[in-house]
């Protein structure tokens, strides 16, 4: 499935949500979209949070990575809705 060409208001969202830096330890991010909808399917462009690699997808350096396991992530930091709220919040 190719991926969809951000909006300009995509674009902008996203550079705003960049400069937030991870929402667990400040790090420079990736983006990091609400998972749960099943992979074939991704959330919208609003349900994301900043995550640095090592808490999205790496695990590296005693950080555990959401897309290593969401359930146990989520018991250690909290949420996706609640830091996708908070990353909306630091926004808006």
């Amino acid at each position: 499935m190719p991926k969809k060409n951000l909006t300009a208001a995509e674009k902008r969202y996203f550079a705003q949500v960049y400069e937030l830096g991870c929402c667990i330890c400040e790090m420079p991010p990736e983006m990091h979209h609400k998972t749960g909808a099943g992979m074939a399917l991704k959330s919208d462009n609003k349900d994301v949070m900043p995550l640095c690699p090592d808490h999205h997808r790496l695990g590296m350096n005693d950080k555990l990575a959401i897309h290593a396991g969401v359930e146990t992530w989520e018991k250690k930091h909290g949420t996706q809705d609640y830091w996708i709220q908070w990353t909306l919040d630091q926004i808006f």
